[in-house]
């Protein structure tokens, strides 16, 4: 790891901050939203944190994303990042730093749980203040993960509709984001999966 490139949450500056927020977000979804998203990056989306096979394939791209923004995973989890719920870009960022960013290098299950109640409570907060509808639909399938993966699985209900609402509204052919609709079918298989494995873990505890 290069030392000259890496921060501490205590020596960056606001200019500094939004320009880290937006390189976040050019990191994980390109710098054009309104084309066609790289296949190699879809892939490191759905990646399964658990399956270090398929972790050791994307190995560059994890490197990278601990060598630059792992102290403000670390940050955000301490609320070192509140500023940026404010915003919608910038609230997605936090989302993503403490969803995405967390489960893929926090090693620490205290931590963990910290960044996922954290980035749940962006996520609610930033759907109060309509921030979600700012963004484009992809965008907001990030937006809405806390939701999907959420310990509750009434949270998850409620995740799954808005993302079904959103695929309904693009898969009319005249909606300019209609190419967005392939990436929104295996965010919501995903997250149906998973909520489907949630489930069954619970009835077979009670039963």
């Amino acid at each position: 790891m290069n030392s000259d490139n890496v921060q501490t949450a205590a020596e960056i500056t606001a200019d500094q901050e939004h320009q880290l927020a937006e390189r976040i977000h050019r990191f994980w979804f390109g710098s054009d939203l309104y084309g066609a998203f790289p296949v190699e990056k879809v892939r490191f989306w759905h990646v399964d944190p658990s399956d270090s096979n398929s972790l050791n394939e994307q190995s560059d791209q994890l490197a990278y994303i601990e060598e630059h923004f792992l102290f403000l995973v670390k940050s955000a989890c301490n609320g070192g990042l509140n500023e940026w719920q404010e915003e919608p870009r910038s609230c997605l960022t936090l989302i993503l730093v403490l969803d995405q960013f967390a489960k893929r290098l926090l090693h620490s299950k205290e931590l963990e749980k910290q960044s996922k109640a954290a980035a749940l409570q962006y996520c609610r907060y930033g759907i109060t203040q309509n921030l979600d509808k700012e963004l484009t639909p992809v965008e907001r399938s990030f937006f809405y993960g806390p939701l999907l993966y959420a310990d509750k699985i009434s949270l998850r209900t409620v995740g799954l509709q808005m993302l079904q609402n959103l695929l309904d509204d693009v898969s009319f052919k005249d909606n300019p984001f209609h190419h967005h609709r392939n990436h929104l079918m295996v965010s919501l298989y995903h997250a149906v999966a998973h909520k489907a494995r949630a489930e069954k873990r619970f009835l077979s505890a009670i039963a």
